[in-house]
């Protein structure tokens, strides 16, 4: 196994990630020692290979390749927590997200402990071979923290851990992680603001747009987070949607690299965020935009694989809206739903009398 494994290996560094995906599956196969180190990094390794925009596809990698996580070494224990909890963020386990950024903070204050120790005693410090800088991982730690509480409604919970990677300029060792550190100190500036407009501070909104006009990464999280309060608070925020309607419209081409903290983070904020819109003008009144909106938010969901949450929409629309006046994009939704594979037995639009109608299938018709 020590050969196939060290094969496997070769390969990966020499950028053949796909010829060495047999090699670690054979490691897998057929390494005697449950927790040998070299059955834990091919197990890793197949994780990673796996992760796509599929998110059920995700949810299962993940939990074939927990169980190895405590048997890497600490460098690869960093990215395999960092990418456990990114992955859960996406399928909404928000538990599950708390617990692995838990296990990331304990085990990157550990590391950073021994550095700080190493160093006061004139000992070397290897530079431990990870994919990004230690700040990253310890800033994420509580980053994720909060993000998972606002996301579970609890917006107090979620502030307390901003204090806790709003200002890690003192981090020692920072070197070139300052650059990090600044990355932080803008994410808690923002995070702050959009708890505090969820929470309905409205005073806090001017700022927040500010911000976004001047993070262009950020616009498409920042502009969810405003839409699902001013559907929350029923607020009118057409002035802000015009302010950023040449961005909205660019959110179209579905650019992966947002943000590089999140696995598919745009396009699942994208599918959230058309959702969120299309509520919105639903509430206003405009329904052919609120139609577009929910045409872009499905097609989105079924590049996710995202039964869960394409069916919690659906039915989120049947509970408070019923009946829907028809649209000329009554029939691309209709459309859309047969030719994405992820509607089929699940749910489909109805035209009848000049309303769209929707309804629940079991998996069975």
């Amino acid at each position: 196994m020590s050969t196939i494994f060290e094969f496997a290996e070769e390969l990966r560094e020499v950028g053949k990630k796909k010829e060495s995906i047999p090699f670690y599956e054979c490691v897998v196969e057929n390494e005697r020692y449950y927790h040998s180190e070299r059955l834990a990094i091919s197990q890793y390794r197949l994780f990673c290979y796996s992760l796509n925009t599929d998110l059920d596809n995700n949810r299962q990698a993940a939990i074939k390749f927990a169980p190895f996580r405590r048997n890497l070494p600490e460098n690869y224990q960093l990215d395999a927590l960092l990418k456990l909890a990114n992955a859960y963020f996406q399928l909404h386990d928000c538990e599950t997200v708390i617990q692995y950024a838990e296990e990331l903070r304990v085990l990157a204050t550990s590391i950073h402990q021994q550095q700080v120790r190493g160093k006061s005693k004139n000992r070397e410090v290897k530079p431990l071979k990870t994919e990004r800088r230690l700040i990253v991982y310890y800033g994420q730690s509580f980053l994720m923290k909060g993000n998972a509480y606002e996301k579970q409604g609890q917006y107090k919970k979620a502030m307390e851990f901003i204090p806790y990677y709003a200002d890690l300029t003192d981090f020692e060792g920072l070197d070139i992680g300052e650059i990090e550190a600044q990355k932080f100190k803008m994410w808690a500036k923002a995070n702050q603001l959009s708890l505090e407009i969820l929470m309905g501070k409205m005073e806090s909104l001017p700022a927040y747009v500010e911000l976004l006009r001047n993070n262009r990464p950020e616009i498409l999280q920042g502009l969810l987070i405003i839409v699902e309060s001013a559907n929350y608070y029923n607020y009118p925020i057409d002035e802000i949607l015009i302010l950023f309607a040449e961005k909205i419209d660019e959110f179209g081409e579905l650019n992966r690299n947002f943000s590089y903290y999140h696995t598919n983070y745009n396009l699942v904020t994208y599918s959230r965020f058309f959702l969120e819109l299309s509520r919105y003008y639903f509430n206003t009144g405009a329904y052919s935009k609120a139609m577009d909106g929910m045409l872009k938010s499905f097609k989105a969901s079924s590049q996710l694989n995202d039964k869960a949450y394409y069916i919690k929409s659906i039915t989120f629309y049947l509970k408070s809206i019923k009946i829907i006046p028809h649209t000329n994009n009554g029939r691309n939704i209709k459309n859309c739903l047969k030719k994405y594979s992820i509607m089929r037995n699940t749910c489909f639009l109805k035209l009848q009398k000049g309303y769209v109608f929707c309804y629940l299938l079991s998996r069975t018709a």
